[in-house]
């Protein structure tokens, strides 16, 4: 799934891709390591990704600093959900 989504290639500079689980059925969370990435670091990797055939929606959070999920700086984080529908359908 990672090559079909080409989300190395997307997000280049970011680190390797890692699959760190599934949280829920048909539900990929892959994290890349980027302490150094900025919003427009993301924007830039998101339109690569725009290309791909199949992918539906983007929802993008920026999870830094007073908008992170704890009070952790390691938590800081920038936040996307993509949906993809392959050749067969959701």
């Amino acid at each position: 799934m990672l090559r079909v989504l080409r989300l190395e290639e997307a997000f280049a500079g970011f680190g390797p891709a890692r699959v760190v689980g599934l949280m829920v059925w048909r539900d990929l969370d892959v994290m890349f390591t980027a302490p150094h990435a900025t919003a427009a670091d993301v924007f830039t990797a998101l339109a690569r990704l725009a290309i791909v055939p199949g992918l539906t929606v983007v929802d993008y959070r920026d999870e830094r600093e007073d908008r992170r999920p704890t009070d952790q700086r390691t938590d800081e984080r920038h936040y996307l959900v993509c949906r993809y529908e392959g050749p067969g359908g959701p």
